[in-house]
């Protein structure tokens, strides 16, 4: 694979393709990625970055990525107990909410608090729709329990930020936005399957690690520490009503801190070296 040489190089010329670069190395190191998958995929990123025009490596890199990768790690066996995704609303509303059943008017944001406890009342059979994802064939879940631990130790009107940071929501850095709790019963989670993220589901965030861990999870970076952060693992889409309860989480205030690429590098658990790993790729 000469041809990802050039790939290679171009992704050392910036921290976030460093970072995906020793994520990948990490990765295929613990075993992380079935082999005949990790082959399958840098033979698609050789033929898409030999047709790039104008050499993008990480759109090379993004496009490479087939959704039947997507969901490929190891797979979660704990004994079921509920599991919580944290959305901002707008998100929430525009994937997940059948604004012609709910009996309350929520095109105005921010919601008041009697619009939120009905929002938490709604019978999400009736009102749900689509199905729980992100732009991707995906969608990010945390331990519930995770989530109750910092509402027991920490002030209510806190509990958003403290709840983006340490889940690494970095793309609400910067925003003013209120966080909904959905809340998985231990019949969705029994009947699903949830896995540990890989560097194909990290995709080209900044601000993804790849990590092992005793209990078979990920984890999450804290986007204010860039320290550990909770537990997190992923599933393909579900269908979204019958079976999840909604909770408001509160506002977001915007992050003290800017993104600083030098400390989470840092953190990288195995940091690219290309004399060493360029084995792994070419």
């Amino acid at each position: 694979m000469c041809v990802l040489n050039g790939w290679v190089s171009s992704m050392e010329c910036s921290k976030t393709g460093i970072a995906i670069l020793s994520n990948i190395v990490y990765d295929l190191e613990e075993n992380r990625v079935p082999e005949e998958l990790s082959n399958s995929f840098f033979q698609i990123l050789e033929l898409t970055w030999a047709r790039q025009e104008i050499q993008e490596p990480l759109i090379a890199f993004e496009e490479a990525i087939k959704d039947e990768y997507l969901c490929q790690g190891h797979q979660i066996n704990d004994s079921p107990e509920n599991y919580s995704r944290v959305v901002d609303l707008p998100s929430l509303i525009s994937y997940n909410l059948n604004l012609r059943e709910i009996p309350l008017s929520i095109e105005k944001q921010p919601l008041t608090e009697s619009q939120l406890s009905l929002l938490e009342q709604a019978d999400l059979g009736e009102v749900g729709k689509g199905k729980i994802k992100t732009g991707r064939p995906l969608a990010w879940v945390t331990k519930t329990s995770s989530l109750d631990e910092i509402k027991q130790n920490e002030a209510k009107e806190n509990w958003a930020s403290i709840i983006r940071n340490r889940l690494g929501l970095e793309c609400l850095r910067n925003q003013e936005e209120q966080l909904i709790e959905i809340i998985y019963s231990t019949k969705v989670v029994a009947k699903n399957k949830f896995f540990s993220p890989v560097f194909f589901d990290g995709c080209v965030s900044n601000i993804y690690i790849s990590k092992s861990t005793p209990d078979g999870w990920g984890r999450t970076v804290d986007i204010e520490t860039y320290e550990e952060g909770l537990p997190e693992a992923i599933h393909p889409p579900i269908p979204f009503g019958e079976g999840f309860r909604l909770k408001r989480l509160g506002t977001t205030r915007t992050c003290e801190k800017t993104y600083d690429s030098t400390t989470f590098l840092s953190k990288l658990p195995i940091r690219w070296s290309s004399p060493q790993h360029k084995k792994y790729i070419s």
